[in-house]
């Protein structure tokens, strides 16, 4: 699949699927791709190949205000299209799907104060990964200033 923007060819993918998500779709269809975590408040979409076997495996992030057209390269077969998990139709080599996001098109409703950084690292099980202290780095250079120096290292065999 070939991904052009703003009318110009940028990459082209071979891999079992392209996801094309915004921010709120992120910690979904492109995370689970391997595409990054995004501020919902950041305005643009998402392109990351899923199970990629090229050599150009990234995905990308397109501003919101540029246009995106996915075309269906000749070696490709028929494929599904889907939008949140249901296919819509379906598309045939030489074919080429134009998008265009919708800034602020999603309104979203919260119950409680968690942030998205707070939603996210709980709901992806964060807590897992290398911590960072409560109080860092202020506490980290106090634990090295209250360690006692190391002792000299023992004479070498001329010494």
């Amino acid at each position: 699949m070939a991904v052009h923007v703003e009318g110009q060819p940028f990459v082209s993918y071979a891999a079992d699927a392209v996801v094309v998500a915004t921010p709120t779709g992120s910690t979904a269809y492109s995370f689970s791709a391997g595409g990054p975590i995004v501020s919902p408040t950041v305005e643009a979409l998402l392109v990351t190949p899923a199970a990629p076997h090229s050599a150009y495996n990234r995905g990308l992030v397109i501003s919101a205000r540029e246009s995106v057209m996915l075309e269906i390269l000749p070696a490709s077969g028929r494929l599904a299209v889907e939008v949140d998990g249901v296919v819509a139709g379906y598309a045939s080599p030489g074919e080429r799907i134009a998008m265009q996001p919708r800034p602020a098109a999603a309104r979203v409703v919260r119950l409680g104060h968690t942030t998205f950084y707070q939603r996210a690292r709980r709901k992806l099980r964060l807590t897992d990964s290398a911590e960072i202290q409560a109080g860092w780095p202020d506490r980290a250079a106090e634990a090295t200033a209250a360690r006692p120096p190391a002792p000299p290292p023992p004479p070498g065999p001329d010494g």
